[in-house]
Order: C-alpha cells, then sequence, then structure tokens
C-alpha cells in the first residue's frame, strides 16, 4: 500500500481529527484574510520620476534644446532604465524616467536627484525652477488648472492662482493642492549715492555735495535700475485627493 492510501485510511478512521485539522486551516485563513492591509489605493513603491524644470520666457525649442536634452542624455546612462520620456512647452519642460520594476526605488530616486545636481552648473542660469518627483500611486491629481494670460505680470497671476489654491484646498476631501511654474519674488534696492553723500546738505556745502552727486550720477552709482518686467504666459494649478 503506497503512502497516500495509508493517509487517506487514517483520515477516514481518524475522522474527528480531519474535522478538526480542516477547521483549524479554515480559521487560520479567516485570520490571515482580516489581517491583511486593504486601502482603496494601496501604496507600493513605483520607481517612476520626473524632473521638471520652468524657464520663464523660453520657447519650446530652447527649453528642449538648452534643457531637456541634457537631462535626458544624463538620465538614460543610468543603468535598468526602462523607459525614458520628455516634453517642452513655453518655459516648461518635463523629463519622465522609468526604471525596470524590481529596482530599489529609494537607491534609483537618490541616483536621478544626484546626476540633475550634478547637471545644474550646465543648464541655463535663468532657470527658476528644477527639481525632481518621484511618483506615488497614494497622490491622484483630480483635475490641474491652467491660468494663461499673455501680458499679465507673474505677480498678479500668482495672486489670483494663491485664492484658487486656498479655495480648493478647504474643500472636503482633498488632500492637497499646490500651484507652481510662477518664479520668487524678488525685490531690488538701488542707493542714490549721491544723496547719501549730503542728506540735508546746508548753504556752505551746496555746492559741493551738487558736484558730488553730479560725480556719482556720472559714474552710474546713483538712480534708480529697474529690472525688466517680466509678462506671464501660463501658470499650473495642481488639485489632489
Amino acid at each position: 500500500m503506497s503512502w497516500i492510501g495509508s493517509l487517506v485510511e487514517f483520515a477516514v478512521k481518524r475522522w474527528q481529527f480531519t474535522v478538526l485539522l480542516f477547521v483549524m486551516f479554515a480559521a487560520l485563513g479567516i485570520s490571515s484574510w482580516m489581517a491583511i492591509p486593504r486601502a482603496e489605493d494601496p501604496d507600493f513603491p513605483v520607481p517612476i520620476f520626473t524632473v521638471i524644470a520652468v524657464y520663464p520666457g523660453a520657447s519650446p525649442e530652447d527649453m528642449e534644446q538648452l534643457v531637456a536634452e541634457p537631462i535626458e542624455k544624463k538620465l538614460n546612462a543610468l543603468e535598468d532604465v526602462k523607459k525614458l520620456t520628455s516634453s517642452s512647452s513655453d518655459g516648461l519642460a518635463v523629463v519622465r524616467v522609468e526604471f525596470d520594476p524590481n529596482v530599489d526605488t529609494e537607491r534609483r530616486k537618490d541616483q536621478v536627484q544626484r546626476e540633475v545636481n550634478a547637471l545644474r552648473a550646465d543648464l541655463p542660469a535663468a532657470l527658476q525652477r528644477l527639481e525632481v518627483k518621484a511618483s506615488s500611486n497614494t497622490d491622484l491629481a483630480v483635475f490641474q488648472l491652467a491660468l494663461v494670460a499673455p501680458t499679465t505680470p507673474y505677480a498678479l497671476l500668482d495672486d489670483v492662482a494663491k485664492r484658487f489654491e486656498d479655495a480648493l484646498a478647504r474643500v472636503d476631501g482633498v488632500k492637497t493642492a499646490a500651484r507652481w511654474a510662477a518664479p520668487p519674488r524678488q525685490m531690488q534696492v538701488t542707493l542714490d549715492l549721491g544723496r547719501m553723500f549730503c542728506p540735508r546738505p546746508d548753504a556752505t556745502a551746496s555746492s559741493q555735495c551738487t558736484r558730488q552727486r553730479q560725480y556719482a550720477n556720472s559714474r552710474r552709482f546713483g538712480g534708480c535700475r529697474h529690472a525688466p518686467v517680466q509678462r506671464s504666459h501660463a501658470g499650473s494649478l495642481s488639485h489632489r485627493r
């Protein structure tokens, strides 16, 4: 008699033990099923990274040649690259790199960040934003809203986007709302050295102070230098839950 026949004979003759064994296995299965973490969108590491570069005023051709192509060459040299895509538009370049699913996601993220940081010195100095974002299956973009105003200053467009961001963040069920593409605001102060020489000249020193101011102005130390006015082409606002 084979061992299979002996096992069947034992299960039939000791049916109480067989029933008890099946009940134990069923209880163990139900307990394991209840202990499994469940979520609508389970969180698992995804080796997909996006490099975002913002260069206000640049044409799509300039963004592709000066920004997107150098980044693509750097990232394409990494190991286990499965797919590499890029898109360029007015003032914006987006490069997306996808690695094989069996790689270490955190390690690949560090490598991508390191390569982008090393490339920063070779990219245009006027880049307002250059960052690496890791894809996450828990961040689902419900919609993206683009604000387009060809003749509106960046400051005004950013104020409008800020109001949209605050309103969306107060909606129930919204995980996060963020705005981007507008460069940070800066303030430039130019000193009038001619006035600093004699802030309140008296009658005897009036002619001397006048000559000093004229000399300072002739050396281009005085007056006010205005930064070029930047015009907005597009802004972007993302809404996530």
